[in-house]
C-alpha cells in the first residue's frame, strides 16, 4: 500500500497512457483516425486525472489539518504542564534561599523541557504522545495513528 501511495502520480500516468494506447488499438481499426481516438482518450484521461489528483490533494489537506491539531494539543499539554511547575515553584519565592535555588532549578528545567518539546517536535514524538494519552477506543483522524 505504501508503494502505491508513494508513486500514485506515476501509476496514474502509466494507467492513463495504457488507456490511451488501448483506445487506439480498439477503436482505430473500426475506421476512426488513430489521432482522433488518441486525442479523445487523452482528453478523457486528463479530466479523470484532474479529478483524482484533486481528491488526493483534498485528502492530504485533511490529514495535514488533523496532524497539526494533534501537534497543537500535544504542545498545549506539554507547555501547560511545565507552566504549572513554574507557577508552583514561583510560589516558593518567599521561602529560604535554599528553597529559592531549588525553585529556580525547577523553573530552569521546565523552560528547558518546553524548549526541547518545541525543538524535537516530530511525527514520532506526536505518535508517542497520542499513544500515551489517547484511550484505545478513541478514533484517530489519519492513517498510521494508534487506531488507524
Amino acid at each position: 500500500m505504501k508503494f502505491i501511495l508513494r508513486y500514485l502520480e506515476i501509476l496514474f500516468t502509466l494507467a492513463g497512457l495504457a488507456v490511451i494506447f488501448l483506445a487506439v488499438l480498439l477503436f482505430a481499426p473500426s475506421g476512426a483516425s488513430p489521432w482522433q481516438v488518441a486525442a479523445i482518450a487523452a482528453t478523457l484521461v486528463g479530466v479523470i486525472h484532474g479529478v483524482l489528483f484533486w481528491l488526493v490533494r483534498r485528502r492530504q489537506r485533511e490529514v495535514r489539518r488533523a496532524v497539526i491539531a494533534d501537534a497543537q494539543a500535544m504542545l498545549r499539554d506539554v507547555i501547560d504542564n511545565q507552566l504549572a511547575v513554574i507557577l508552583a515553584m514561583s510560589d516558593l519565592r518567599e521561602a529560604h534561599a535554599q528553597e529559592r535555588a531549588r525553585a529556580a532549578d525547577y523553573i530552569s528545567r521546565s523552560v528547558s523541557a518546553i524548549s526541547d518539546a518545541l525543538g524535537h517536535l516530530s511525527d514520532e514524538s506526536l505518535h508517542s504522545w497520542i499513544a500515551k494519552y489517547r484511550t484505545p477506543d478513541s478514533t484517530h483522524p489519519y492513517p498510521g495513528g494508534p487506531s488507524g
